[in-house]
């Protein structure tokens, strides 16, 4: 991986706490945003490291076990805030699903 570690994006002042309060590294942080998967959600993008989405010489680096259990979440090219979630991309799976009473209505639909 590059030793550049440069992210050309706004970073709010709660990004940068939460990552300093969880020890997120700038180079983990490049490495997810660089590499991790997208899961667009209510206005905001997700990102986290899923090793099947990786090419294959990136899948063995020590880089992506510390990584797929981090979420990183930015809108409009802003870092908003970041954690750490143990399977965190069938969380965000599970979480950008609408819930069963915000879903329309199959009869509603069959009407159109």
């Amino acid at each position: 991986m590059a030793a550049d570690t440069r992210i050309d994006v706004a970073v709010t002042h709660h990004f940068a706490t939460r990552a300093a309060q969880r020890g997120l590294s700038p180079r983990l942080l490049h490495f997810i945003l660089s590499y991790g998967t997208e899961f667009p959600a209510h206005g905001a993008v997700s990102f986290t490291v899923r090793a099947r989405d990786l090419p294959d010489d990136l899948r063995d680096l020590p880089e992506v076990e510390l990584a797929k259990d981090w979420i990183v979440v930015m809108a409009e090219n802003t870092l908003i805030t970041c954690y750490h979630r143990p399977r965190a991309s069938a969380f965000l799976r599970r979480k950008n699903k609408l819930p069963s009473w915000a879903r329309p209505c199959r009869t509603d639909a069959l009407r159109s």
